[in-house]
């Protein structure tokens, strides 16, 4: 599925509904997923599916699927300190270590002095953003422990009610 503007989408939809009276039906499931079509006088017709911010969509005379989300700027010092496209460069390297949770909890004793069984491993992260003055959860991410090198990791950890993510080699205090 293509990555695609809200101005490639507007002209995407006008296109279709220059095509004489159109009428639009709406729905939402089950998923709180809604659901649009535009069908016009002429036979073609446009639909859209909207859920978490991000509207995939497709038309008749262009059936390839393209999707657009709506641009946020993201809040600093909260939520995750490494952004998902770096996370996934880790992950994905052939000499990174995808450690298991015990793994994970013996490094963080040896490195930075935690006791290791009062390390708990944490699998899923966010980001956020602010809306209206208030902070507003964006993404969540699954995220597993990552050592690729000294300066070249991450984990996500909590010890005793406080959270924190090491990453490259620095510990840093995550905020949700």
């Amino acid at each position: 599925m293509k990555k695609a503007t809200f101005q490639e989408y507007t002209e995407a939809k006008k296109e279709i509904m220059a095509g004489g009276e159109c009428k639009e039906y709406t729905s939402t499931d089950e998923y709180e997923r809604f659901h649009k079509v535009i069908c016009c006088e002429d036979g073609n017709n446009f639909w859209e599916v909207t859920w978490n911010e991000v509207t995939e969509f497709w038309s008749t005379k262009y059936p390839e699927s393209r999707k657009y989300e709506v641009e946020r700027e993201l809040a600093k010092d909260t939520g995750t300190n490494m952004n998902q496209e770096r996370y996934q460069k880790l992950a994905n390297m052939c000499d990174t270590e995808h450690m298991t949770d015990a793994d994970a909890r013996l490094y963080i004793g040896q490195v930075l002095g935690f006791d290791p069984l009062k390390v708990k491993i944490v699998h899923e992260v966010s980001d956020y953003y602010i809306e209206e003055g208030r902070l507003k959860k964006w993404h969540t991410y699954h995220r597993d422990p990552q050592y690729n090198a000294s300066d070249w990791n991450y984990i996500r950890f909590d010890v005793c009610g406080w959270q924190y993510e090491y990453e490259n080699g620095m510990i840093r205090f995550y905020n949700s």
